[in-house]
């Protein structure tokens, strides 16, 4: 395997199959984001046994419109991570991954996608920075970096024990309908259930809609306001909760501040109708759930409040 490629020969590589359109492709990164999962105190946990690590990451890209007019920009960008090796050369960590104007909706200047890197360890260094590097496919636009965020490896590492689900003996409660752990996952389905306490139920519908509503009368006080049809809610081990279309692309995203990432955290609706996301918890003897940490979103539907907020969650 190659190691060292010099940056000159990857904006090559990566150009080649598409040297040949005349478009000018515009286009832009608005975010990249490393899985908190993959993460110790911000830095990439590098595996420990065997040789490659496995990290999963997500990118925002952003389309233009052509000036004048209501029509967009054509779009058609590769994008991968890198690592320099010195001053001159790049260290290619994933295979590069193609995006086109045909990966957004029909009306959508943004898209959100997550991808996966199976890095080969030798190529880290804990001085050099991981960065995302992306390049306009059919310009003469050079390889770029995306300055925003960059992430560094950590070699040896330890995660924190916590009060949460990650130590102490706490176990989350099986089958409570109050109450939503990470990393669950809801295909849209006509009526289905994802949340109840008492007179407060949170659906999950066949339109990709989450609706918050209140029974006798029936009141919805708080939405997504998406129609995904086919889509997938998910509740990430890092706080957010997405909405994806049946491709994988995240049509909807929130978490309230929409950057810290809390591994530990748990959702619950709870008494007075406020569906509300907790940092962390503990698990008393008799299965209940309470709160370690403050809370980070909600949907501001307390006492049965119909919310100013339909679309988003809101911080607390």
């Amino acid at each position: 395997m190659i190691k060292y490629i010099k940056a000159l020969l990857i904006i090559a590589a990566i150009l080649l199959d598409y040297s040949k359109s005349n478009a000018q492709h515009v286009g832009s990164i608005e975010n990249f984001v490393i899985s908190a999962q993959y993460l110790n105190s911000g830095k990439i946990k590098v595996t420990k046994t065997g040789g490659f690590t496995d990290i999963k990451y997500t990118v925002t890209f952003v389309r233009s419109y052509i000036p004048g007019t209501s029509n967009f920009s054509p779009f058609d960008m590769t994008v991968g991570i890198t690592t320099p090796a010195n001053n001159t050369t790049l260290n290619i960590l994933n295979q590069p991954v193609r995006v086109t104007i045909k990966d957004f909706g029909s009306t959508s200047t943004r898209l959100e996608k997550e991808f996966t890197a199976h890095i080969d360890n030798s190529l880290l260094n804990e001085n050099q920075p991981v960065n995302l590097t992306y390049a306009l496919n059919g310009t003469s636009t050079p390889l770029r970096a995306y300055e925003n965020r960059s992430y560094y490896p950590i070699f040896n590492w330890t995660d924190p024990v916590t009060e949460p689900g990650g130590g102490g003996g706490n176990k989350f409660p099986e089958n409570d309908p109050r109450y939503i752990k990470p990393n669950v996952e809801f295909i849209a389905k006509l009526g289905q259930e994802i949340a109840r306490n008492g007179e407060y139920v949170l659906v999950f519908g066949s339109d990709g809609n989450m609706v918050l509503y209140k029974e006798n009368p029936y009141t919805v006080l708080w939405a997504s306001s998406t129609v995904i049809e086919g889509g997938k809610l998910f509740f990430r081990n890092d706080g957010f909760v997405c909405i994806l279309d049946p491709q994988g692309n995240v049509k909807w995203r929130a978490n309230g501040d929409n950057n810290n990432a809390y591994p530990n955290c748990w959702w619950i609706l709870q008494t007075d109708g406020n569906f509300v996301g907790y940092q962390s918890y503990r698990t008393a003897a008799d299965g209940t759930v309470t709160p370690y940490g403050a809370a980070f979103a909600a949907t501001g539907t307390a006492n049965g409040k119909r919310s100013s907020h339909f679309g988003r969650l809101v911080i607390l």
